[in-house]
């Protein structure tokens, strides 16, 4: 028998995770993204209907429709407002309260240029600072490699970029001391990481985890990579593959730990921890190759 190389066998020591304990507490959304936990309920978007929406634990109901925005993230302020990232191009950030009541706006950064690409995902850190990923341009060859990461001052109230160059942004998270800032490159089916500077800057853009190199995906087209992130408080990374239909647990050295299977769905695209860390919430498509993207959110026993 052909001897495993040491990254073969930690691909199968980590894969075929069981998820017949997953619950389905939302069905039928149409382009299904952003949870984000207030307090005991669930916010998240629709991105196709225009929506931010809530899951209470019984029921789902429409917070607003925001049309003309496109919403793909969601990420909750210090002072418990919601800022929603707006794809539709140029982009669009909005500040809202949890009554979809909106209090600001930005269509800009600091220097005026527009949110070119559209805004895909968002973080907020510990000091209030808010971190955005721009899609960049949205074209497949030829075409620039545009995408970025901007940074909300809460003194300032305005949006600067700290970061370019990255093929196609999308996820966005933070370690736990808030000191390591990761992100997905869509394109190329990478995450890399930066060190954040004592002011919220970052340092230079690293290498973090190569994902095919970790666990193939459902499809072999290049453009066809990780979407939403979220870090646990041991640091692990957790990354919806958007055609992949799982979700990739990386420890912060970018060793694979484990590969959670998504029933049902070839295209997860983010992931949301309960306060208390035992509970996690994915929202998934059926078929992310579809021109309608119904999707489903599953609540499971964090992994």
């Amino acid at each position: 028998m052909k001897r495993l190389s040491l990254l073969s066998a930690a691909m199968v020591l980590a894969s075929g995770i069981a998820s017949a304990d997953m619950q389905v507490v939302a069905t039928d959304v149409i382009g299904v993204e952003g949870p984000q936990i207030v307090g005991n309920d669930l916010y998240y978007v629709s991105w196709a209907k225009e929506t931010v929406n809530k899951w209470d634990g019984k029921n789902n109901s429409v917070v607003k429709e925001f049309p003309g925005c496109g919403p793909t993230g969601l990420t909750l302020t210090p002072s418990k407002t919601l800022f929603v990232a707006c794809s539709a191009d140029p982009g669009t950030i909005m500040e809202i309260d949890l009554k979809g009541n909106k209090i600001g706006q930005w269509d800009a950064d600091k220097k005026g240029d527009k949110l070119a690409g559209g805004v895909n995902d968002m973080v907020t850190a510990h000091s209030g600072a808010v971190y955005a990923t721009l899609w960049g341009q949205a074209t497949k060859l030829p075409s620039k490699v545009s995408g970025k990461i901007i940074m909300f001052s809460p003194e300032s109230k305005t949006w600067s970029v700290v970061a370019e160059h990255i093929n196609y942004a999308n996820g966005i998270g933070l370690s736990p001391d808030n000191k390591t800032l990761y992100v997905s490159a869509e394109v190329g089916n990478v995450v890399y990481k930066f060190p954040v500077n004592k002011d919220g800057t970052l340092g230079d853009m690293e290498n973090f985890a190569v994902l095919g190199a970790l666990s193939p995906t459902q499809y072999t087209d290049p453009w066809t990579g990780p979407d939403g992130i979220e870090v646990d408080r041991d640091g692990n990374v957790y990354v919806a593959q958007w055609g992949g239909g799982k979700i990739l647990k990386i420890s912060s050295t970018g060793e694979l730990l484990k590969v959670i299977e998504v029933p049902g769905s070839s295209g997860t695209t983010n992931i949301a921890f309960s306060d208390d860390n035992k509970t996690m919430f994915i929202t998934a498509v059926d078929d992310s190759s579809a021109s309608i993207a119904t999707g489903k959110i599953f609540k499971v026993e964090k992994q």
